[in-house]
């Protein structure tokens, strides 16, 4: 995976309270990208994830967030950070089909069917869970 021109924003201080009986991380970030390649050769189009933390500390934290990117969105992410593993799921609203063309563009010109089936203009929506 390629990120172009990635810049990450500070929305909300992050805030870490280290105190030994009632540790607290807090804060929010934004971050933008001009376009992100994936190995495939399909791409997400220019995109801002917004996200905020709550948790204990460092290794051990929640978040929440949504992701957009020209026509697709919102993508709402939550999920959490163990010290080991970044868990999580995603979900969106239906949207038409040709929103997520990017995501399926490499390939496209020796699948017929999937082309016109983008065409058409079907919906979808859904989850993912397991980030």
């Amino acid at each position: 995976m390629r990120v172009s021109t990635p810049r990450l924003t500070l929305e909300q201080p992050i805030r870490w309270l280290r105190d030994a009986e009632h540790p607290r991380l807090t804060g929010a970030l934004s971050l933008d990208a001009a376009k992100t390649t994936f190995s495939g050769g399909s791409y997400l189009p220019a995109s801002t994830l917004k996200f905020a933390l709550d948790g204990r500390d460092p290794t051990w934290f929640q978040f929440t967030g949504a992701l957009h990117a020209e026509a697709i969105g919102p993508v709402r992410l939550s999920g959490r950070w163990d010290g080991e593993r970044l868990r999580g799921q995603a979900w969106w609203p239906k949207q038409s089909l040709t929103v997520f063309q990017p995501l399926g563009a490499a390939g496209l010109e020796d699948e017929p069917a999937r082309r016109q089936s983008l065409r058409a203009g079907g919906l979808l929506g859904g989850s993912r869970a397991g980030i």
